[in-house]
């Protein structure tokens, strides 16, 4: 035979169980509006990356330029580390 169960009372907890229930909806209507707006914003930096793969690939004298916008704006998609150093640069 197998372990021990446990069992919920039929009558009790019923106000709580739809406490939990309602907090439990709202918990993952949460959830997938964050991967909405994770996916949304993960496709836009894709884009990105295309168009400046496509400009180095069209000129490659691009690829050179290390203080060249398209290498930074490469060096910030293929960063490892959140930045908490926000700084503004003039351009």
């Amino acid at each position: 035979m197998g372990g021990a169960r446990t069992r919920t009372p039929l009558g009790g907890g019923g106000a709580a169980n739809a406490a939990l229930q309602q907090e439990n909806n709202a918990l993952k209507e949460t959830v997938q509006g964050l991967e909405r707006e994770r996916d949304f914003y993960f496709s836009k930096l894709r884009d990105i990356e295309l168009l400046v793969q496509g400009a180095m690939e069209a000129e490659p004298e691009l690829e050179k330029d290390e203080n060249g916008i398209l290498k930074q704006i490469q060096t910030i998609l293929y960063s490892t580390e959140v930045r908490r150093d926000c700084q503004t640069r003039k351009v």
